[in-house]
């Protein structure tokens, strides 16, 4: 009774039928389409020649041991017969994480064709709980093929093998060797809740339950984009191994397609930047079938027809080149960050200079000097660069420097503050200051300057930049030119800007492989549904972005409002204000909204001493008192000053409350998956590892599991070099190369 309610409930189910049900014309047809030949039997000569397009789809092995490293060709790997295979037999475990048992292994769990049937359907035959105890997986010793059983084995002729052993693992104590039957195990089985099933010390076997984790796409129509279900595309995105980026593998990207929308590229040439004509190529990209996964390209042949010759690499874009990064969000979203390094685009420059336009930049209204003296009366604070005012006595506890905005260690001076406009934008989990404005820029440059200051509605152009010799951030490269250039003729003169990374959370794929332009690839956001947010290469300048605060009260001036609303600095520098000492502006993003939302009504102590509390008198103090504007903050005393001539006379400290530390946004690494050239647990414990075996050649290294050697495979976007990896340079091209993007 009890056996039967383990089969019924607690046998877990095999992951896949049988690849003998599988149709290897769909798949080969679906790689077709998307990443074009690359097979070991089934090569078309008819067909054009697309092995220098090795960025498309990762490489692949021919050499029937390649389902060991995971990286064999997709019909080498059906030819094998081999699949992923669930070797636990029953389990009671209520959670499956604790398990220190691997659950799945690539096997082979069915016979070829012609042998006999009686072996036959021993090896593929379902077995209750009793016949797959005895009957546990093999692994030969020669071939390094693991077996459903020792039948599937034999089946191949295959028979100098090692025998897996029987193990459980229970999330209680149990002590099994003390019980007399099989039913009494079962029920302490279900009680102490264990889990039973195989496993093999053999250092050659292949688990492929490690690779299913959340941060790879390992299952169909996640995005809910795949329009027709088909089940041999579906076996092979669970059971084929060679990653492509997020992807488990390419027919997991398949069954996860970009959204497509017509019309599709169909035609050769319709970029005009294919160079070479190739009558092979051209009858493909019309001749072969539809498929969404190479969006806005009919076929992968269309899509090589319409690009340069000497693009080879996904990173590279006939507008710019990038490095890339893809991983899996929250176990549903496709999440890719581009850090872009260099940019090509001769349509940049145009409209920044115009003779025929005077800028007409808007000046504002506020009365700098009633500002300085508001903060003046507020803070007690002399921080200008200038004699602002006979009232003000200058201190030397701020910086003058043109960059001073992003000073970490001094704060800016209040009349520096607001000769440069600023603005506070989102990174990540942090804000982050950046210029917004283009004072500097002179006539003549009056499509700089509208560049600078309005939206472009171009993602690529909107980017916020990080001067580098500087750590300075402008909201947009067109702000930054602004600031160095003050006049057109000056364009010429090379200089670096860094973009800021940028972050795409999306819910369909992005077919990030098929782009030929990245100004298209940042418009086809739109579609695959992307939340869109940039990083800051470096730890910018902290600010506030709290802009329901960042508004005064009624009945106030519009100096003050003017202040509120574009002094940007964190509230971290309440300190800085050190003879107010008030927690209550931490409720503020900066000092000026902090002034203007007190208004409070009732008379002021506008002199000295009236709380007989003043014990040195200073002349400086009372006069400052007396003539300074009244801020309604200090209540009941007209201002700071007033505050300090009816108080015990103190010493101020004159620290600054430095930035806070922060961590600087950097690319995050790619979750790169390394095929195993080969494998310490070979090698003889007096093997000289850094000896390289005879006759191999430097761009190869021995390979003793296959005792051949193998030749070192780059992953997408590097090169070999001198014998290493190393990322690629970019293709020249005759277009205008943007100096501020580059060294």
């Amino acid at each position: 009774m009890h056996l039967l309610y383990v089969l019924i409930v607690a046998v877990l189910p095999v992951l896949v039928s049988s690849n003998r049900n599988v149709n290897m014309s769909t798949l080969l047809d679906a790689y077709t389409l998307t990443c074009g030949q690359r097979f070991c039997y089934n090569h078309d000569h008819n067909l054009p020649d697309t092995s220098r397009y090795d960025y498309l789809c990762p490489y692949c092995s021919c050499n029937p041991r390649c389902f060991y490293f995971g990286d064999c060709c997709v019909d080498m790997f059906l030819s094998l017969n081999i699949e992923c295979t669930n070797i636990t037999i029953i389990s009671y475990f209520e959670q499956e994480s604790l398990s220190v048992l691997e659950d799945f292994f690539i096997m082979r769990t069915s016979c070829p064709d012609g042998v006999d049937i009686d072996i036959k359907n021993r090896c593929e035959g379902s077995k209750n709980v009793t016949e797959q105890i005895q009957n546990l997986p093999v692994t030969s010793k020669e071939t390094r093929f693991t077996y459903k059983n020792k039948f599937c084995a034999e089946c191949y002729n295959d028979l100098n093998i090692e025998n897996w052993s029987f193990g459980s693992i229970c999330e209680d104590f149990t002590d099994f060797n003390f019980m007399s039957s099989f039913d009494e195990i079962i029920q302490n089985a279900m009680i102490k809740k264990c889990k039973f099933g195989s496993f093999s010390k053999n250092a050659y076997v292949r688990g492929c339950d490690k690779n299913r984790r959340i941060d790879i796409i390992s299952t169909c129509n996640v995005s809910g984009t795949w329009e027709t279900y088909d089940p041999s595309i579906e076996w092979a995105c669970i059971n084929y191994e060679n990653f492509y980026g997020m992807f488990r593998n390419i027919f997991c990207y398949i069954c996860n397609p970009p959204v497509f929308q017509e019309p599709a590229i169909s035609q050769c040439n319709e970029t005009g930047l294919w160079e070479t004509q190739d009558t092979k190529q051209r009858n493909a990209c019309r001749d072969f079938g539809f498929t969404s996964t190479t969006y806005p390209f009919k076929n992968v042949f269309c899509y090589i027809c319409n690009v340069p010759l000497d693009k080879f690499s996904y990173e590279q874009s006939n507008d710019a080149y990038i490095f890339s990064s893809q991983s899996v969000y929250k176990e549903r979203y496709f999440k890719y960050q581009l850090q872009i390094d260099y940019i090509f685009d001769e349509t940049f420059l145009s409209g920044l200079y115009d003779n025929n336009n005077i800028i007409d930049k808007k000046e504002e209204t506020h009365e700098t000097e009633d500002i300085y003296l508001q903060y003046y009366a507020m803070t007690g604070n002399g921080h200008f660069c200038t004699n602002v005012s006979s009232l003000v006595q200058l201190d030397t506890t701020c910086s003058c420097n043109e960059f001073c905005h992003f000073d970490k260690t001094v704060p800016c001076c209040i009349d520096k503050v607001f000769k440069q406009s600023t603005q506070c934008i989102s990174s990540g989990a942090n804000n982050f200051l950046v210029y917004d404005g283009c004072e500097s820029a002179s006539n003549g440059f009056n499509g700089l300057y509208e560049k600078c200051v309005s939206k472009n509605n171009n993602l690529l152009y909107d980017l916020p930049v990080n001067d580098y010799n500087n750590y300075v951030d402008y909201k947009n490269i067109f702000c930054g030119l602004c600031r160095y250039f003050k006049d057109p003729s000056d364009m010429s003169i090379p200089y670096q800007f860094y973009p800021w990374l940028v972050d795409l959370v999306c819910e369909t794929s992005l077919p990030i492989a098929y782009h030929v332009s990245l100004s298209e690839l940042l418009e086809y956001r739109h579609q695959s549904r992307c939340k869109v947010s940039y990083l800051s290469r470096v730890c910018g300048k902290w600010c506030s972005k709290n802009q329901q605060t960042k508004h005064c009260g009624s009945n106030v001036n519009s100096s003050l409002e003017y202040a509120c609303q574009n002094y940007n600095a964190p509230p971290y520098e309440v300190a800085y204000y050190n003879k107010i000492d008030s927690s209550s502006l931490k409720n503020f993003p900066n000092i000026f909204c902090a002034m203007c939302n007190y208004t409070t009504t009732g008379m002021s102590i506008g002199s000295c001493n009236v709380t007989g509390d003043w014990d040195k008198y200073n002349e400086q103090i009372e006069h400052n008192c007396f003539l300074l504007p009244q801020v309604d903050y200090h209540k009941p005393f007209k201002n700071i000053f007033c505050k300090m001539c009816n108080a015990k006379s103190q010493k101020y400290d004159d620290k600054f409350n430095k930035d806070p530390t922060c961590i600087p946004s950097v690319i995050e690494n790619e979750v790169t998956h390394i095929r195993s050239l080969f494998s310490l647990l070979l090698y003889d414990d007096s093997s000289d590892l850094d000896s390289p075996k005879e006759g191999c050649y430097r761009h190869q290294v021995y390979d003793s599991y296959v005792e051949q050697c193998r030749d070192i495979v780059c992953f997408p976007g590097r090169v070999l070099i001198n014998d290493r990896c190393q990322p690629m340079l970019p293709f020249t091209s005759n277009k205008v190369l943007l100096k501020f993007f580059v060294h």
